[in-house]
Formats: structure tokens, sequence, C-alpha cells
């Protein structure tokens, strides 16, 4: 009935399956035992708020259509009182659209009407239910770490996914190295995240952490910033001023944005490497130097050495160790966690009671290109999301105008889309509306491609990434007249 699913991570997740009818119980109970569920179940709302008394349900599997008192609906209610973080999916009988999505907008996961059809996409949404149930527990363990002082700097670095936890373990073995280290990443990926961590899990975690920005800076500033400089060292200087060198102690030294450095203070900034001493602007004593320095860029370096405009032998002493943040497209599965981390900062930073995330919110939200800045854009549309609300649950609509477009329609075209569809959408089955999605996307996207092609079949097909025959029949499916027809 249903293939065997992959391996449920940690313990055996407990489901609590409550339906009237003996038999589909029955027949849900062995499913999910074979997907490698733990499952009780109960055929009326009090025996089965009695079993949530006794157990902690990790996912409540709830029939709408539950006969007596409390009904299934008011069952959902008492359950998501009783445990906040237990996933509940609620089964319907059909005809009952507008309970159905009630139901959802009151914080059910998910929906399948009765009976069944689907068994592949009812463990799908079984495992995913599960996936939110652990995510919850990880948003816990979060706001424990918030409360606790990061001594360690790693748990900083938010995600779970393959490519976070390497870096993890990167930082982690060179975090008490005093080497020279070097963050390359895209904008708003973590750099400035990646250099505080490995201050904070060094041995020296407690002495200065110093950052600048070299592209902040002026230049005729940047040198005097740095080293400091003497008293007359030049006009305006009345007084001896200590550099960041200096300040920066035994700690760390952070040089965000290296890369837009002086080429005459790449001079000076090698020399400090080689000898491990400086001087301040106007200065004749030579200054100890003993900070750990860490350097991050968003630019290709390599690039800028050929072209003359960067050091190669101080592109070589900064690149002792050399750390690339992932962006946050090859790290998918660690957004929804990163939203939760927002949330949990922002709630405390605006006193607001954010307790729920919409699926339909979470999946845009996990879907969306976040390229332009990366983490630094996720956090900046939870942020405006979470102020907006007024309630205690974030949803799609405040996400609208923050959600980069990775479709490759227009802006203009998915905010149409948005704008027209969800009231008739609740109206609909899901296959029904998928169905309209898909139509009225596939006309405007192959209209667009024969509009930009000068009414060419051909080469509307190339730029859509089509055989010209596949193309034809994708015209003839969604009802796209040819264009000599239309001229005719």
């Amino acid at each position: 009935m249903v293939s065997q699913p992959g391996e449920l991570s940690g313990e055996a997740p407990l489901v609590l399956l409550v339906d009237r009818d003996d038999r589909l119980r029955h027949v849900l109970a062995r499913v999910l035992e074979r997907q490698g569920f733990r499952v009780e179940t109960a055929a009326e709302a009090q025996q089965a708020l009695k079993l949530a008394q006794a157990c902690e349900i990790d996912i409540a599997l709830v029939d709408l259509q539950l006969q007596g008192q409390p009904d299934g609906r008011r069952l959902l209610e008492d359950l998501q009182r009783l445990h906040p973080e237990t996933v509940t999916v609620v089964l319907t009988a059909g005809g009952g659209a507008a309970e159905t999505f009630a139901s959802l907008n009151a914080g059910a996961f998910d929906y399948f009407e009765k009976p069944i059809q689907d068994w592949t996409r009812f463990g799908q949404v079984l495992r995913n239910a599960w996936k939110v149930r652990e995510l919850t527990t990880e948003r816990d363990h979060l706001r424990q770490l918030a409360a606790q002082r990061d001594s360690a700097g790693l748990a900083r670095i938010i995600g779970r996914s393959p490519a976070i936890s390497q870096l993890r373990q990167l930082v982690g073995r060179v975090a008490s190295v005093r080497v020279p280290v070097l963050v390359l990443g895209e904008s708003g990926s973590g750099k400035e995240l990646v250099a505080r961590a490995l201050h904070g899990a060094s041995t020296w975690g407690e002495k200065p952490f110093v950052d600048v920005n070299c592209a902040a800076i002026p230049d005729t500033l940047l040198e005097s910033e740095l080293f400091g400089h003497e008293r007359g060292a030049f006009t305006g200087a009345d007084q001896r001023k200590a550099g960041l060198f200096e300040v920066a102690g035994e700690g760390t030294l952070f040089l965000d944005e290296i890369a837009e450095l002086p080429y005459d203070l790449q001079a000076k900034l090698l020399r400090v490497l080689g000898s491990g001493e400086f001087r301040r602007v106007g200065g004749t004593r030579n200054i100890p130097w003993r900070a750990r320095l860490v350097t991050a860029t968003n630019k290709d370096i390599p690039a800028l050495v050929r072209a003359g405009t960067f050091r190669e032998d101080l592109y070589y002493r900064l690149n002792v160790v050399d750390i690339r943040v992932p962006p946050l497209r090859d790290r998918r599965d660690d957004i929804p966690l990163l939203v939760w981390y927002f949330v949990d900062r922002f709630n405390r930073t605006y006193d607001k009671q954010i307790k729920r995330i919409t699926t339909a919110a979470m999946r845009a939200l996990s879907e969306a290109d976040w390229r332009q800045n990366n983490v630094r854009q996720l956090e900046n549309a939870v942020e405006r999301a979470l102020v907006l609300a007024d309630g205690d649950e974030l949803t799609i609509a405040l996400f609208r105008d923050r959600l980069p477009v990775s479709s490759g329609l227009p802006a203009t075209a998915a905010q149409g889309l948005q704008d027209q569809l969800p009231e008739q959408l609740l109206q609909l089955s899901y296959r029904e509306a998928k169905a309209l999605v898909v139509e009225r996307f596939s006309r405007a996207y192959i209209t667009s491609k024969l509009r930009q092609a000068g009414g060419n079949i051909a080469e509307a097909a190339r730029r859509s990434g089509q055989e010209r025959p596949n193309f034809r029949k994708l015209m003839k499916r969604f009802g796209v007249p040819s264009p000599g027809r239309r001229r005719g």
C-alpha cells in the first residue's frame, strides 16, 4: 500500500490517531507503524484527551466529524492548549471545505479527505509534520541558548544542514589557533557571525573582539583608525590616539571588506603580519601586536590580484586558513530554524507574542530566492512581518512585499498571481486549485515567451528551454493561439 520511507530521525515519534471508523483506524495504525511511527488510537474525543494527558504526543491525526462533545474542532483546540508543540493533521469526509480551512487557520498543519487515495502523499505529510515537531523542539533549545552566555561561540551558527555542520566543525578546529583566517561568502551570508564565533570559541574569548569595515572609513582616515597616531602627526591630531590594532590587545581583530583596503595600506598590513609589530602614524616606536587577525570579503580576491589592485603576497598571508560561508540557497533546510530564531529574537525586541507561522508562509520563505542578501534579507523580511502582525501568527500576506521572485516571472506578475487567486483557491479542492494555478501560469509564460520572440515559435521554444514540437504541444494544451493564427 505504501512504499517504505526513509529512516525517521531520533526516537520514533508518537502519533495520536483519533477516528470514529474502526476499520480506517486499524488500517491507518498499520500504515503508520510500518513507516516507523508509534501509534495510540482513540474512537472519540474524551478517550483521546486522556491519552494526550498521559503521553507526550508528537503528531495528532484527528477526524473532524467526531460525534458527541467535544467534536473534532473542539478536540483540536483542547490538544493545542494541552500540548502547544503537538503538530495536528485533520481528516475529513469531504464536503466541508469551510470547516477544513477553519481548522487550518486555527493551526492544523495539513488535512486529508477520506477515503485516502494518495498514500504516498499521506506518508510524506506525516514525515513533514515530524520535521516541524523537531524544529519546534530545536526552537525551544535556541531559546535556552539565548538565555545563557554563549561561551563556545559555535551555537551562534544556526543550522543543521551538511554545509553548516561542516562549517561549524571547521570553526571549532581553528578557533584557538592564532593564524590569520580569511572568511569568504556572499553579501549577508554571515561572515561577521563566523568571525565572532571564531573569537567566542577560542581560548581568548574573554579578550576584546574589535571589528572594522574597511569600506566604511575614508581612505584618509583609515590608517590612523587602524594603527593610531601620535600627537601632531597631522593637522587636527592634538592628542595621541590608540588604533584598533592596539585596542584588540590579545583578542581578535576583524577586518571586514578587506578587498577595499587601499593599496598603500596593504603594504603596511603585510609588514605588520610579517614582523608582528606596527607603528602609530607619526610615531617612531614599534608596538608589539598579538591579536589574531580575521578578514572577510565577498569579492574574488584572485581576480583582484590578476587585475593588480590587491597584493598577491598579502593575499597568501591572509589566506592561511579560508572559511567559505555557504549561501542561503545551498542550505534551504536551515531556513525554518533561522526564521524561528529571528522570531524569538524580535519577539523580545518588540515585546510581541508570535507563536505560529502558517504552512504557506514557511513554505514561501523556504523556497524564495534570497540571493541578493542571503540571511540578512531573510532577517529583514521576518522583522518586518513580525512588526506588522496584529495577532500571534505570521501569514504569507505579511511577507508578500519581501519575498524575492525566483520563478523567473517579473515581480508584478508574481504579485498578480498572489493577489488574484487566494479567494478562488479556498473554494476549490487541492487538485482543482493546483490545475488552475498551473494553467494560468503556463498560459502567461508561453504568451510572454512568444511576445519576447516577436511571434517566432522556434525562438520562443529556445528561450524557454524546450524543443519546438514540445513547445507547440504546450501552446495547444493551454489554449495559446499561434501568432500566425492570431494575426489572421
